[in-house]
């Protein structure tokens, strides 16, 4: 173990070229080497990528603070009111495959629902004061996705979560 936290590997290798079978030669020699391996800390390691998963999320932050989710890119309609979340929707959206995009509301999940229901003429399935709309795909596990809950999460915010989940892939 380095001073650092990192781990070093050394390894002695020992070649004998002392002799040449075809020539029938003993040369009396031998190649010794040394190897040294480092590898990082698991500290290190830990760091450096939640250094970079924090760059990605503020980066994609900024992205979606700039250009909000739209009615059109959504493909539903906006709820009366409900305020966009860059930060969380950054931090669920890292990938390619999909991105969600999560608002806020005062208004309770029940009311937001029933909005939904209204505009999108589809029956949400329910559970534990929560809903969920397919907006692509089927329920239970739509490939794109209205959910609707109670703010259980994230202090201090509104007390309904609107996040729309959408694949980004083609």
């Amino acid at each position: 173990m380095l001073d650092n936290g990192d781990l070093a590997t050394y390894t002695v290798v020992l070649m004998d070229e002392g002799y040449d079978w075809r020539k029938k030669v003993d040369f009396k020699t031998t190649q010794i080497g040394i190897e040294i391996l480092v590898t990082k800390s698991e500290e290190a390691l830990v760091e450096e990528w939640g250094s970079a998963m924090d760059e990605a999320m503020e980066e994609k932050a900024r992205q979606f603070a700039k250009n909000p989710p739209t009615e059109k890119m959504l493909g539903i309609p906006l709820y009366p009111g409900a305020v966009f979340n860059p930060e969380i929707s950054a931090g669920l959206s890292l990938d390619d495959d999909y991105h969600c995009y999560v608002f806020f509301s005062n208004d309770s999940p029940a009311k937001v629902a029933a909005f939904y229901q209204q505009r999108l003429n589809k029956e949400p399935s329910s559970s534990e004061g929560g809903y969920l709309f397919a907006l692509k795909g089927k329920l239970p596990i739509p490939q794109e996705g209205l959910a609707i809950q109670p703010n259980m999460l994230f202090v201090g915010l509104p007390q309904t979560m609107i996040s729309v989940q959408k694949e980004m892939r083609e």
